[in-house]
């Protein structure tokens, strides 16, 4: 009886590998394959105000700032939790520029996905500007562009599931 379970439960699993189309191939794909969100940028001589109401407006979680063409600088949600919330009294006159992380890392759209998932997991960043080959912002790729990117390779292992687990039948004490 062992051996019949030992064998059915490896049919099992090489079935299940046969279907899971996530690999790691899978993260040499480019981001151009991938995909990114239109950018949302202003000049870094913005004022914090006009960078907040573009992110509400538009509900993103970030704006790319620019001098010229170029890149210069990113500002994000968490930028404005961590460094602008309960610090500056009159955050919407201040220069953007004061508060923006300058020279943010940016990624080319034929750079392979595994660069943005490694700078996203050991640098902690949310989102990565896509550039041009002259640091002209194209694009930006959010950790949802990452998960999007992800279950549309493995979409039978997550999205078929309910959205809490079951734990058990809910017992209830008393009465």
């Amino acid at each position: 009886m062992d051996d019949f379970l030992k064998e059915e439960m490896d049919i099992m699993r090489e079935q299940s590998e046969d279907n899971m189309v996530l690999t790691a191939d899978t993260f040499k794909h480019t981001i151009e394959d991938m995909g990114f969100s239109k950018p949302y940028s202003l000049p870094e001589t913005a004022l914090l105000g006009e960078v907040v109401k573009l992110m509400q407006e538009k509900y993103i979680g970030c704006v790319l700032l620019t001098n010229g063409e170029k890149i210069s600088g990113i500002f994000t949600e968490r930028d404005f939790l961590f460094r602008v919330g309960g610090k500056i009294s009159d955050w919407e006159k201040t220069p953007v520029n004061k508060v923006m992380t300058k020279d943010p890392l940016t990624l080319w759209k034929t750079d392979v996905v595994a660069y943005v998932m490694n700078n996203m997991h050991v640098r902690n960043f949310r989102h990565i500007p896509i550039v041009d080959e002259s640091s002209r912002p194209i694009g930006v790729v959010s950790i949802k562009d990452v998960m999007s990117y992800i279950l549309d390779h493995c979409p039978e292992h997550v999205t078929n599931i309910t959205g809490e687990p079951f734990r058990g039948k809910i017992t209830r004490e008393g009465a």
